[in-house]
């Protein structure tokens, strides 16, 4: 198994003053977890007041306030929760905020609230199915660049997508934005996949 620790930059600011370790051995996850929490977080590579685990090897623990993604069955101590995958960005969300702080996602020009899972953009909005916002979250972890269909059914489904499911989800998602953002936001790159476009 391999093992990444999500080491990114973020503006430190004076709001933000609880930290977030991500360790994952799924690079794509990884990034979800990244772009739910990133906005509200600071993520750091060392000591945090919270970490996030993405990861069924029972090798890999912390003990301190946790959340754990993935399958096979851990011992909890105090203060650590586990998730199933698929993930469910919600879920993650609330359970990081029940252990930490709340707050609001922004990038590429929209501010996501996941209390309402409502997304907006200069002061319209939509709201988001629980699917639409987990693919919206994984794109704006990507801003710029093309996520894969392969991708998507992975962070969404587990792999185990039926048919064109990623399709049609990015369709659904791409009217919801389109609706508030205009035309031309959710680009659709032939034979590779689909790229959120930074439109602030």
């Amino acid at each position: 198994s391999y093992y990444i620790s999500m080491d990114i930059n973020i503006f430190e600011s004076r709001e933000k003053k609880t930290s977030v370790r991500i360790i994952s051995d799924d690079p794509v996850l990884g990034r979800l977890v990244w772009a739910t929490l990133s906005s509200d977080f600071l993520v750091v590579d060392r000591k945090a007041d919270l970490t996030v685990i993405v990861s069924d090897d029972l090798t890999v623990t912390e003990k301190g306030a946790c959340i754990y993604v993935g399958d096979k069955k851990r011992t909890l101590l105090p203060r650590q929760i586990q998730l199933s995958r698929p993930l469910s960005v919600e879920a993650l969300y609330e359970s990081a905020v029940a252990l930490t702080k709340a707050g609001e996602i922004t990038g590429a020009g929209f501010a996501f609230n996941p209390k309402i899972s409502c997304v907006t953009y200069n002061g319209a909005s939509s709201r988001l199915t629980e699917k639409e916002k987990a693919l919206f979250l994984l794109l704006l972890s990507r801003v710029g660049e093309c996520v894969s269909r392969e991708e998507i059914e992975r962070a969404l489904w587990g792999g185990e997508a039926v048919g064109n499911a990623a399709d049609v989800y990015v369709c659904h998602l791409r009217k919801r934005l389109e609706g508030i953002a205009g035309p031309g936001v959710l680009l659709s790159v032939r034979g590779r996949g689909y790229m959120l476009k930074n439109i602030k």
